[in-house]
C-alpha cells in the first residue's frame, strides 16, 4: 500500500511540473514575428550616436575584402574579421543582411548597402 501512495505522489508531482513548464512555454513565444523587420530599430541612443537621421548615413566604412560562398554557411571577410549572415560588426553597428558571390548586403542605418569584394586594381 505504501509503494502504491508513493508512486501515486510521485506521479503527481511530475504532472504538477509538466503543466507548470508547459505554461511557462506558452507565455514565451518560441516562433519569431513573421512581420517584425529586420533592419536595426532606431532609437534615441541610435540617434546621439550617429548624431543625425539614419538616412543620411552614406554607406558602411568598411572593406570587404572576401567572401566564402558555395557552401551551407558562406561567410565574409570584412576588415580582417570572419562574419556570417546575421553577425554584427566590431567596427560599427552594422549587421550582415545577405551574402552572395562577391557580393555581401550590410545592414547600416535603415538603410541595406550592397558593397562588392574589393580587388587589387580597386574597387
Amino acid at each position: 500500500m505504501r509503494r502504491a501512495s508513493y508512486f501515486i505522489a510521485l506521479l503527481l508531482g511530475f504532472m504538477c511540473g509538466l503543466l507548470c513548464v508547459s505554461q511557462k512555454a506558452q507565455s514565451q513565444s518560441m516562433y519569431k514575428d513573421p512581420f517584425e523587420s529586420y533592419l536595426p530599430r532606431v532609437t534615441e541612443e541610435y540617434m546621439k550616436k550617429h548624431k543625425g537621421a539614419p538616412e543620411d548615413l552614406g554607406p558602411p566604412p568598411v572593406v570587404i575584402e572576401g567572401v566564402l560562398w558555395g557552401t551551407k554557411m558562406p561567410a565574409t571577410i570584412i576588415d580582417g574579421e570572419v562574419y556570417k549572415v546575421g553577425d554584427t560588426l566590431q567596427t560599427i553597428d552594422a549587421k550582415v543582411f545577405k551574402i552572395k558571390k562577391n557580393i555581401v548586403f550590410i545592414t547600416y542605418g535603415e538603410r541595406i548597402f550592397e558593397m562588392r569584394v574589393k580587388t587589387r586594381g580597386g574597387m
